[in-house]
Order: structure tokens, then sequence, then C-alpha cells
């Protein structure tokens, strides 16, 4: 056998080994990318529940939140504080979302068909509505802009 056609045949096995690596690659990156999406769904999940854990924890704040969704004017000076607080971890959580399936890391549905029209309908209640006029300009423009502005 010749020098040139050991050479040839050094260089296919080699091509097929880079074919392998980035075949091996591949099916990797697919395994992190589903890997990182379960993680961002699992923390979404996980900032809802401390929401819902902190209503759920103490009664009264349910009623504060029944009654400062309806009109801001009907909470006390420290409810007005404690219903702030919910609103803000609320939108924090949607702006989360929002950012995540823009950057691709939750999907695109999860905003679109879900967190979206839950924060809209939310908006449409005449007291959180009234925070939000107040607050949406803590938040990022194109986050607020989503929403249907302030």
């Amino acid at each position: 056998m010749e020098w040139d056609a050991v050479g040839a045949i050094a260089e296919s096995l080699g091509a097929i080994g880079v074919i392998a690596t980035l075949i091996y690659l591949t099916s990797q990156i697919r395994q992190n990318t589903k890997a990182l999406y379960r993680t961002e769904m699992n923390t979404a999940l996980s900032q809802w529940s401390s929401v819902r854990a902190l209503m759920l924890s103490d009664p009264s704040y349910a009623a504060i939140m029944n009654r400062g969704r309806h009109d801001l004017d009907h909470l006390s000076p420290e409810e007005s504080i404690i219903f702030d607080t919910l609103m803000n971890e609320t939108f924090h959580v949607f702006r989360h979302t929002f950012y995540r399936s823009k950057e691709g890391i939750v999907s695109f549905e999860e905003w679109e068909h879900s967190s979206k029209p839950h924060a809209r309908s939310m908006l449409s209640m005449a007291g959180i509505n009234q925070w939000w006029q107040n607050n949406s300009p803590f938040f990022p423009d194109d986050f607020v802009a989503e929403l249907g502005g302030a």
C-alpha cells in the first residue's frame, strides 16, 4: 500500500470522526436545551407558587386583594402596601415570562395563551388598572406596550 493511499484512508477516518463528534454534540445541545426549558418552566411555576402561597398564608391577603382589585380607595395605608407588594410580585412574574418567551427560553404559547391573557384580565379590574397606571413606568416599555400600554 502506498503512503498516498494510507493518507487518504486516515483523512477519511478523520472526517468520519468529525461527523460523529458533530452528531454527538448536536444531541447534547438538544438535551441541554430541553433541560433549560424544563428548568425555566419550573422557575416560572415556582414564582407563581410563591404568589399563591402568600395569598393562602393569611386570609386577610385575599380580602385585601379582593377589595383592592375593585377600588384602591377602599384600602387602608397598610393594606395599600400589601396590595402594592402583591401586584408587584404578580406583574414581575408576568414580566419574567414575557422576556423568557421573547428569548425562546419559555414557549411563545405560554406567554401568548396563558400569562398575557391573565395579565390583561387582571388589568380590566378597576383597582388593578389604577395600580398599573401608577406603576407601569417602573416596568420596561416593551412589556408595558405588550399589555396594551399604561
